[in-house]
């Protein structure tokens, strides 16, 4: 079972490298990750990601990560080494969503996610984190990795209940020098 810390547990701790393992004070329970069955809405359909959906994907984006939102240019970047991984979710023919990950040959990371406001908490994370975890078992990745603010406790919930399970923290990861938290799971 996924294991949460709150307070404490998650402040930073001074280190060369900005990294502080969970759980310091207790032992980590190193058994693989529970892997978690949910099924997807019908109503979500998941695509590959095509060049004509970008204006959509950068609304999105803007209104996720006002601060840090990627550019078109980096859309385009993770498009050209990413294609196969970079996923969108529609609702009614709308885009809503979008997931783009990296492989390599054991090890893959979901890079971004984002779901448009309007449409959070109706399982359209989980249906992208779902179709892009069946991609990467299909390309041969043992692993899954990715990165989440400490302070988003929706997607973390939303990440522990797919089977990620916390790694450790990463002080000063995002560019306003908010902490991130690493998850891990066992494809």
């Amino acid at each position: 079972m996924p294991l949460y810390l709150a307070g404490p547990a998650l402040q930073r701790h001074p280190s060369p490298e900005g990294f502080r393992p969970l759980c310091a004070r207790r032992p980590v329970d190193t058994r693989p990750c529970l892997r978690y069955k949910a099924s997807v809405p019908r109503e979500i359909q998941i695509s590959r990601f095509r060049r004509s959906h970008l204006p959509r994907i950068l609304e999105i984006e803007r209104a996720s990560f006002p601060e840090e939102a990627y550019t078109r240019a980096i859309f385009l970047e993770l498009y050209r080494e990413c294609e196969e991984l970079f996923l969108v979710a529609k609702r009614s023919r709308r885009i809503v969503g979008y997931i783009v990950s990296g492989a390599g040959s054991r090890k893959a990371d979901i890079i971004s996610i984002a779901v448009d406001p309007e449409y959070r908490n109706m399982g359209v994370g989980k249906a992208l984190i779902l179709h892009a975890i069946d991609k990467l078992r299909e390309l041969g990745a043992g692993r899954l990795e990715l990165t989440v603010r400490t302070t988003s406790t929706a997607a973390i919930r939303l990440y522990g209940n797919l089977g990620f399970c916390p790694l450790m923290t990463i002080a000063h990861y995002y560019q306003d020098g908010g902490d991130g938290l690493r998850m891990w799971m066992r494809l």
